[in-house]
């Protein structure tokens, strides 16, 4: 069939929902836009449905919870529309890893449709998912349908995946803008961690960090290397730039590209990216085989026993662990390989500090002492390689706020 034989209104797709039990929307700058506006319109057209998706808050901004009248809309980071939702009840986090989500999603049967935004097709009729290729190749190796939303603002990168137009059942065209995110800017703090994180790096190192300031500051900091590489699930704006620059010269790879408008209009020029599926980027034995794999991430809290909390603040799940644990487990098992845990010595104005003498009663550490080797605030580095118990506790309290020493000191001593 071609092109125009397969395309219908952005309406009609989404009432293809109807037809399958469960279905999934693709997050990133792969959300099929035009057919959720659709749907929002006309909800009993994703009425009793099981959703899954995989959406970045503060690119993918909309309550699934609402779109439609779905049964559910399972996910591993809920938008914060969907937290304040009228319909929260539907709402299911999953707490798995992207690599086992992958698996997941894989193996659950009762997906029958996906929803994606691609790029035009090409001349051999070929459709790219452009800057967003993490979780639908796995599903496209099962029998699962799929309805691509055409946007000529999508690019095709050269080593992006493509999809035949013959596995499409349908598609739509759209000129929505793709959606956006936009990096803060990294503050002082934030600046001096990279600086730290930076110290710990060496030649031949292939480093993994995800969004947020970290990534920003850690991109500002390298300037002037050699000799890195990069794989991760996520890159953002400087990366191409340090590319060219000779910084990642053993290559990039990644899932997902994200930034503005601009950034996504250059895409087309990125020949030093390879965009690969979740089961590759986050794949243990992929990980573990690459030499000095360093794992950088940004944590919330840690305790003097060397516990990591990544998930909660003030006992409130904020987050999901994602694929930081896979990224965590794959720097362990890397020869050479680190895993880097950052944050910031405080929060709330400076008036509560991150390293804490326990972690709450009955709140499951994220990650435990031997995971990491390193911990880092701007106060500098506390490496966690000892066995000596002692030594760990004398680390982390020089690299907390020295507004808290003492009270950490006299913890200490309490116990």
């Amino acid at each position: 069939m071609s092109l125009s034989d397969k395309l219908i209104s952005a309406r009609t797709a989404g009432g293809l929902a109807g037809r399958h039990r469960a279905i999934y929307v693709a997050g990133c700058t792969a959300e099929p836009t035009s057919i959720l506006d659709a749907v929002a319109v006309e909800p009993g057209l994703w009425r009793g449905n099981d959703v899954y998706g995989t959406f970045i808050p503060g690119v993918n901004v909309r309550d699934y919870c609402t779109i439609g009248t779905p049964q559910s809309v399972n996910c591993l980071f809920p938008t914060a529309a969907m937290r304040q939702s009228p319909l929260t009840e539907a709402l299911k986090i999953n707490q798995a890893s992207y690599f086992d989500w992958n698996q997941y999603l894989t193996n659950h049967k009762d997906i029958g449709l996906a929803y994606v935004q691609v790029a035009p097709p090409d001349d051999r009729n070929r459709l790219s998912l452009g800057l967003t290729v993490d979780f639908v190749p796995s599903l496209l190796q099962g029998s699962c349908r799929l309805v691509g939303l055409i946007n000529p603002d999508m690019p095709s990168p050269a080593h992006s995946v493509s999809v035949p137009l013959d596995r499409f059942d349908a598609l739509v065209e759209s000129d929505a803008a793709l959606p956006e995110w936009k990096a803060g800017a990294a503050d002082d703090t934030m600046a001096c961690i990279a600086r730290h994180v930076c110290s710990l790096l060496r030649e031949g190192d292939v480093l993994q960090f995800g969004l947020g300031k970290l990534q920003q500051a850690l991109l500002q900091s390298l300037d002037g290397r050699e000799g890195l590489g990069l794989h991760g699930g996520m890159i953002s704006e400087r990366v191409p730039d340090l590319v060219e620059q000779g910084v990642f010269s053993k290559g990039v790879t990644t899932g997902v590209a994200l930034g503005r408008a601009e950034f996504y209009a250059s895409a087309e020029q990125f020949d030093c990216i390879r965009f690969k599926p979740v089961s590759y980027t986050h794949n243990f034995e992929v990980l573990s085989g690459i030499d000095q794999f360093v794992a950088i991430n940004s944590v919330l809290e840690v305790d003097l026993l060397g516990r990591v909390n990544a998930e909660y603040l003030s006992g409130k799940k904020v987050t999901a662990l994602g694929g930081m644990t896979d990224f965590v487990q794959g720097a362990r098992a890397s020869a050479g390989g680190r895993s880097i845990l950052a944050l910031p010595s405080t929060t709330r104005n400076g008036t509560v500090s991150r390293i804490v003498a326990r972690l709450p009663d009955g709140q499951l550490p994220s990650f435990e002492k031997d995971d990491v080797q390193y911990i880092v605030t701007e106060h500098g580095v506390a490496d966690m390689s000892s066995d000596r118990p002692n030594e760990i506790i004398d680390r982390l309290i020089a690299i907390a706020h020295p507004d808290f020493r003492q009270q950490l000191i006299d913890s200490r001593l309490r116990e």
